[in-house]
């Protein structure tokens, strides 16, 4: 998966893979937490409210508790897959228009709930990762998490890239964050890795 000059779309070869090894249902609440904020929306763990509450006290119920865990860990994947359901039900209609006469409002708001940058390209770059989200996206029994990792892998390789105006403390704090994304899913892929160099 990591050969040089790979493309997202060759991850399509391993979505059998994902289906067993990478279902939501077998992230830990942490992994699931990051994941939901990387697709920008904020996790309903089950404790929101109380600890909303709790935070005049200073104290927070943490969502790794034992018993908090499980609850939280059941609503976070469901809401997971609520979430990539709707939005991959909206990228067929979408595959039908043409997303150049979309305006720069419309596309900021499909790349921004799709986990796409849209800070740091033109709106040519959004288009293009517009284009290669639905080309996965409308692929046929293809896992949502599949979906997710080919975005991680590519907002990875697009936030490496340093611009001459960059300091080094600029480049160190987002480099960073690419590996606290990525790390989403290089902690819950060992069994996947294992199981397809077994294969190989």
């Amino acid at each position: 998966m990591k050969k040089h000059g790979a493309l997202p779309t060759d991850l399509l070869q391993y979505k059998e893979q994902f289906r067993r090894y990478a279902d939501f249902k077998h992230f830990p609440v942490e992994g699931l937490r990051n994941i939901s904020h990387f697709m920008g929306i904020t996790p309903v763990t089950g404790v929101n409210i109380i600890n909303n509450v709790l935070r005049i006290t200073g104290k927070q119920i943490p969502v790794n508790a034992p018993v908090v865990r499980v609850i939280a860990k059941r609503l976070m994947v469901r809401e997971l897959n609520m979430y990539f359901r709707r939005i991959r039900n909206y990228d067929v209609m979408y595959s039908f228009d043409n997303l150049m006469e979309f305006s720069d409002e419309e596309i900021d708001k499909l790349c921004f709930n799709r986990g796409i940058d849209i800070d740091n390209q033109d709106r040519k770059g959004k288009i293009d990762d517009l284009k290669l989200w639905l080309s996965i996206s409308n692929q046929r029994n293809v896992p949502h998490s599949l979906l997710l990792y080919a975005r991680i892998q590519e907002f990875t390789n697009d936030q490496f890239r340093v611009d001459d105006e960059e300091n080094e403390d600029k480049i160190l704090r987002r480099v960073s964050y690419i590996w606290f994304c990525f790390d989403i899913f290089l902690l819950n892929f060992r069994t996947f890795q294992t199981h397809t160099i077994w294969k190989r």
